[in-house]
């Protein structure tokens, strides 16, 4: 695994974002519990996992939505390989695994897109600098999250769990609104402004926003 992180961090550099990926199951119950009652009258919903690492977190997924269809992307082909063998071993056929570093393009298709512990690093948080923008800059963050948007449908939710930037920042957060999730502990650490400077040492504590 510390090969696959070594070789991302040199060749795309340009499209890693958080290159570590620490992960577990049932990582986040209450907020898995919230989505599944928030799409109970959806028959099949369609998820995004964006930055699933090693699978638990869609594997989780499919048991708190059975009749949803998942999938889940990464840009490490270590972890999709491990992934893929959990999924296999489960016999869970519901989630399509895909190697890639952005969003799927198409247009509103999802009913829910989860991006949690992607939109941040480990050296912002260990070191702390005054300025982002040589880790991980307020841009990147801007489009991906753009990208999101696009291929989220309108009612949908946007899962932006332990992010260094605030969602309210980004160019389309006028189009949502914050869904506050109750027992979900927030993501403490430093928070970057779209001028890369650091802002805040508290985090936030806002992670689901519905499209309006």
């Amino acid at each position: 695994m510390l090969r696959a992180i070594h070789r991302l961090e040199a060749g795309r550099s340009d499209v890693l974002l958080q290159p570590f990926p620490d992960t577990w199951p049932d990582r986040h119950p209450a907020l898995f519990a919230y989505v599944r009652d928030a799409l109970k009258d959806v028959d099949h919903p369609q998820l995004l996992s964006f930055g699933c690492s090693t699978g638990e977190e869609p594997v989780t997924l499919a048991g708190y939505l059975p009749h949803a269809r998942i999938d889940a992307i990464d840009i490490n082909s270590h972890s999709l390989t491990t992934a893929r063998k959990m999924a296999a071993r489960l016999g869970i056929g519901s989630i399509a695994f895909a190697l890639a570093d952005r969003p799927p393009e198409q247009t509103e298709s999802y009913d829910a897109v989860f991006c949690l512990s992607v939109l941040r690093h480990g050296r912002l948080e260990a070191e702390r600098p005054d300025n982002c923008s040589a880790i991980l800059a307020f841009s990147r963050f801007d489009t991906l999250i753009s990208q999101l948007d696009h291929c989220l449908k309108p009612g949908g939710l946007m899962i932006i769990w332990g992010s260094q930037f605030e969602f309210a920042a980004a160019a389309v957060a006028a189009g949502y609104e914050a869904q506050m999730v109750p027992d979900e502990p927030f993501h403490a650490g430093p928070i970057y402004g779209p001028d890369d400077r650091l802002k805040s040492l508290n985090g936030q504590q806002a992670c689901v926003f519905r499209k309006l």
